[in-house]
């Protein structure tokens, strides 16, 4: 999403301790036009504990 505009931006991001990266990124266009940017990857974190994760 590297649309440049000057309407209201939402980034999350979250990670799971099995390995799962969910990203969803919304920015409103204005006048009922949203874009989502929504994306996902199963890759094993090697070493993460749940004390780690932020």
């Amino acid at each position: 999403m590297d649309d440049v505009h000057d309407g209201p931006q939402w980034n999350l991001r979250n990670v799971d301790l099995g390995g799962l990266v969910n990203t969803l990124k919304l920015a409103d266009y204005g006048e009922g036009s949203t874009l989502v940017d929504w994306s996902f990857e199963v890759a094993p974190v090697v070493g993460l504990s749940e004390e780690a994760v932020e």
